[in-house]
């Protein structure tokens, strides 16, 4: 591969060819303008965790599950509203026997022991109630 097809490769999310329009027949064209042998070589594709992305890497680059790589803003925002969601189904079903005890606990996951209000817990660890 030549270094001007790996450094092209590389900078793909930051072109302005027509790949962030954030489409996916956009970074399809993107790939295919590369011949097949520069795109097995590759070795990872950091990208966004936007369906369209990956949809066109796998279309494009051989064996792509094994290279798209995600970072850890995206990981952990998918992980977070997961929690979320889960937090506000218990929620509801707390409040219905009239237990509020996960009220207002949007943001403890956040906080650490040291920070957490007096008299609630801190989800993030495993810590006791302080009191």
């Amino acid at each position: 591969m030549r270094t001007k097809d790996k450094k092209a490769l590389a900078e793909a999310s930051h072109r302005e060819d027509g790949a962030e329009e954030r489409r996916e027949s956009s970074l399809r064209a993107y790939f295919a303008a590369f011949d097949f042998e520069s795109r097995l070589v590759l070795q990872a594709i950091s990208l966004d965790m936007w369906p369209a992305y990956i949809n066109a890497c796998r279309q494009g680059v051989p064996n792509a599950d094994k290279k798209m790589v995600f970072d850890h803003f995206h990981i952990m925002r998918h992980v977070v509203e997961a929690v979320n969601t889960v937090r506000k189904r218990e929620n509801k079903a707390l409040i219905e026997t009239g237990d509020t005890t996960l009220t207002k606990s949007k943001y403890l996951g956040c906080m650490a022991p040291k920070t957490c209000p007096r008299g609630r817990v801190s989800t993030s660890t495993c810590s006791k109630e302080r009191t």
